[in-house]
């Protein structure tokens, strides 16, 4: 797995559960897949009291289940829940697209640009960093309409949100191509063209949606 940095003044249980929910979310451990408490101490240098702490706040959030006895599996997003999850965001993100074109923040698009070329200019490509680097353009689309109780309530849905789009990404091929899509977007919100952002949204969606659920 890739080195985990973690965030100065976390405390062992917060290194363990970031560490964790990241490796979660990013299907480093897929669906049904067993955590080990040993590995996880050994792979994070500390005792297990810090790693079960970290391990029932996941439970918590559903991203893992615990079975007395036998141990903590992964836990699965249902078809059904993806399936509503993306109609949520078909509905919510193209109009924010459209509506954001004309106030969004350039500098911080550009950065989100930056990235992303860096990306795609090194081989191979960063599956992981791509997805996540692509999701700070959702988030930062949304911002953009300063409506903090929408932000309130997708931030309920991000933890699901988040591993679909790493599970929509899936392949190489995938990988680049919602890079290129996230581009296109890009280019369409420096245009400040609402209406063609708000298309290449609903499109980007849609091809994720196709991907994850076909």
């Amino acid at each position: 797995m890739r080195k985990f940095r973690y965030m100065e003044g976390e405390t062992y249980s917060q290194k363990a559960y970031s560490y964790l929910k990241k490796t979660i979310i990013g299907n480093q451990y897929k669906p049904g897949e067993p955590i080990s408490e040993s590995v996880i101490c050994n792979q994070l240098g500390m005792s297990r009291t810090p790693v079960r702490e970290a391990i029932l706040k996941l439970e918590k959030e559903n991203l893992v289940q615990i079975y007395p006895k036998r141990g903590t599996f992964i836990k699965a997003v249902s078809p059904q829940k993806l399936q509503e999850l993306f109609e949520i965001r078909e509905i919510i993100e193209p109009e924010a697209a459209r509506r954001v074109a004309h106030i969004i923040s350039k500098s911080e698009l550009f950065e989100i640009e930056r990235q992303l070329t860096e990306i795609k200019n090194t081989e191979p490509l960063d599956e992981t960093k791509a997805v996540t680097v692509g999701r700070r353009l959702h988030d930062l689309i949304l911002k953009g309409l300063g409506n903090n109780t929408l932000i309130e309530f997708l931030q309920h849905l991000k933890v699901e949100i988040d591993r679909g789009c790493y599970e929509a990404s899936g392949t190489q091929g995938n990988v680049l191509k919602f890079l290129n899509q996230h581009f296109e977007i890009i280019a369409a919100l420096e245009e400040e063209n609402g209406e063609k952002a708000k298309r290449l949204m609903t499109k980007h969606l849609k091809d994720a949606r196709k991907a994850l659920l076909s």
